[in-house]
């Protein structure tokens, strides 16, 4: 079985299932950009090789218990909250507060908040063009996703200008009455904590 193929999902199964092989395709898939973003925020090489070597040695631990729905999402949350514990460890060890470590911790908190809110709006607007009729969906993708006007839309499916537009409207009032909650919701926390 060639497992850099397999889908994260599959990986998470065979994980946890205990197959090492799986555990090698998750770690050779993600260490790189794991270390990247952590040594971003730690500007260190050995403290980033230390959050992601904690990354996954706890993944490996928990392999049997874990109920992962989105191991991207999973890996880079542990990520942050590994960055956070390094450097709340490194002040504790200075025995000082150092007022543009605590706002990195800061900034690193709201950003990865903000990831996580966009991701969770991205994966619900992709629900939502699911159950769109699939001349509306394509039309919306290409207008707002691949950014395409609407002559080039029209020239490429071979319809009128009207109709590619009545097609981006309907789409859009769609997605406006069914992210209606999504959007109050996210407003109001952004609100609150931000």
């Amino acid at each position: 079985m060639k497992y850099s193929s397999l889908t994260d999902d599959v990986l998470v199964k065979l994980l946890n299932a205990g197959d090492t092989d799986a555990f090698q395709a998750v770690y050779i898939k993600y260490w790189n950009e794991l270390f990247r973003v952590s040594k971003k925020r730690l500007h260190s090489d050995d403290a980033a090789a230390e959050v992601v070597q904690d990354i996954f040695v706890d993944l490996w631990e928990r392999r049997e218990n874990l109920k992962i729905e989105n191991l991207d999402r999973y890996l880079f949350t542990a990520a942050k909250y590994k960055v956070i514990d390094q450097i709340r460890s490194s002040l504790n060890r200075k025995e000082s507060s150092d007022p543009i470590v605590e706002d990195m911790i800061s900034y690193f908190d709201e950003q990865a908040d903000n990831n996580l809110a966009f991701e969770d709006l991205n994966s619900a607007v992709e629900k939502i063009l699911e159950h769109m009729p699939s001349k509306t969906r394509d039309i919306f993708r290409m207008s707002r996703l691949e950014n395409h006007s609407v002559r080039e839309i029209s020239s490429c499916l071979q319809i009128p200008e009207r109709t590619v537009e009545y097609h981006i409207t309907q789409s859009l009032r769609i997605l406006r009455v069914h992210l209606k909650d999504f959007v109050t919701y996210f407003f109001l926390v952004s609100t609150m904590f931000g």
